[in-house]
């Protein structure tokens, strides 16, 4: 259960303990939940999500998150999160990743240029 953060940022809610300002993005997962390596077995169904993406913000679910916002992977144990930056502060996305040698992060200034979208895989997204 705790290698989902959905079900992670469900139970401290559940408890009355403090979370960000965030959004589910699902996709796919309808009847069957996602497998997370490491899980016994695939984590509860989730809706699919409503999503649209602008140039400074996204809506998913009729929830608007503007940019910056960090985008992470369902699974907590994929250290692959993103840093989407607003037009008006430069743009651009910073990838972080599990540490290797010195490096944890990479900058892409023009990733908004090329890419123009959020990953399209089940995330958790945060203001």
């Amino acid at each position: 259960m705790l290698f989902d953060r959905r079900c992670v940022y469900k139970m401290l809610t559940d408890n009355g303990i403090p979370v960000p300002h965030h959004v589910f993005c699902n996709r796919g997962e309808d009847e069957v939940g996602l497998f997370i390596p490491g899980m016994a077995k695939p984590g509860p169904p989730w809706p699919t999500s409503h999503f649209e993406e602008f140039e400074d913000y996204i809506i998913c679910d009729k929830v608007r998150i503007n940019k910056p916002f960090v985008e992470k992977p369902v699974s907590g144990e994929d250290h692959n999160v993103w840093i989407y930056y607003p037009r008006s502060a430069g743009g651009g996305i910073k990838k972080l990743f599990r540490k290797v040698d010195n490096k944890s992060s990479d900058f892409f200034p023009d990733e908004n240029e090329t890419r123009k979208e959020v990953r399209r895989e089940c995330a958790v997204v945060s203001s």
